[in-house]
């Protein structure tokens, strides 16, 4: 109530009015680090916390945490929680060196409702996530002053639209493997499934698989087919050189439209300009 009332009183919109929360919090602990030794003393320890959103449908509930500071050293123990029913783990230790070995953990989350907390407004105005599934495990581990984190991820069952309902992408799996450092950054995204369509203009294209390679300078596409309307293959490959500062884009398209495919897009009116 006091951190809502503080934010209402400089004018931040907010929901913490429907936001319920429940359970017990005990923190006693002192924390130094100059990211070369820690210093650390005491423990945060969480059981049976919640925190509800009913407005926005989203629930973090069964939470427990065990982080104990005890000898100079993080150590997080038996420390959980659900979000909308999918669990998350979290576990490893910072030791007194300042070595971390930390994993995050997730399994199946549903993405929707996140959606709708969090995205921007004028996003969700555009378009609608109707479902998909994430996994994810999240390794972080070093000096503090020089992490390296790896992320593996799998998306599953991407389905989304406008929200006029004209346009509709589905997805049927994607694998997303990074490793990243301070200096460094490379990773891959394992594509398979992919389908758009507009129905009124009878209009799909579709992606089998696609491997994507990324590192801190280049986007690769490796080659791969679009099937469009069925019937027309292209063969799409190339490269996005130095993504970050001055994109250089090189992609090459080779292959065949049908005359039958475009007519079937354009619709009546420009079929007269295409031979049969």
């Amino acid at each position: 109530a006091l951190f809502k009332g503080l934010l209402d009183s400089l004018n931040i919109k907010n929901d913490l009015a429907t936001v319920s929360a429940s359970g017990y919090l005990k923190a006693d602990t002192v924390i130094k680090t100059d990211f070369k030794k820690l210093t650390s003393t005491g423990s945060i320890i969480v059981k049976d916390g919640s925190f509800v959103n009913s407005k926005i449908g989203i629930g973090i509930k069964d939470i427990i945490a065990n982080l104990v500071f005890d000898n100079n050293a993080l150590n997080i123990e038996n420390t959980s929680a659900t979000i909308n029913g999918s669990k998350l783990t979290a576990s490893g230790m910072i030791d007194n060196s300042s070595n971390a070995d930390i994993k995050l953990d997730v399994n199946n989350l549903s993405l929707p409702a996140l959606y709708m907390a969090f995205a921007p407004k004028e996003l969700k105005k555009e378009f609608l996530i109707n479902s998909a599934l994430l996994t994810a495990h999240i390794n972080i581990e070093g000096k503090l002053n020089s992490l390296n984190a790896k992320l593996k991820t799998t998306l599953n069952n991407l389905n989304l639209s406008d929200s006029k309902k004209t346009m509709f992408i589905s997805n049927q799996k994607a694998d997303i493997d990074f490793l990243a450092n301070s200096s460094d950054i490379k990773g891959t995204v394992n594509d398979s499934g992919f389908l758009f369509k507009i129905p009124s203009m009878k209009t799909t294209a579709s992606v089998d698989k696609v491997l994507i390679n990324i590192d801190k300078n280049n986007v690769t596409l490796n080659p791969f087919d679009l099937v469009y309307n069925n019937f027309s293959k292209i063969n799409i490959k190339g490269q996005i050189k130095d993504y970050l500062n001055d994109p250089n884009i090189d992609i090459l398209l080779a292959g065949n439209l049908t005359t039958a495919n475009i007519k079937q897009t354009l619709g009546r009116d420009i079929a007269p300009y295409f031979a049969s």
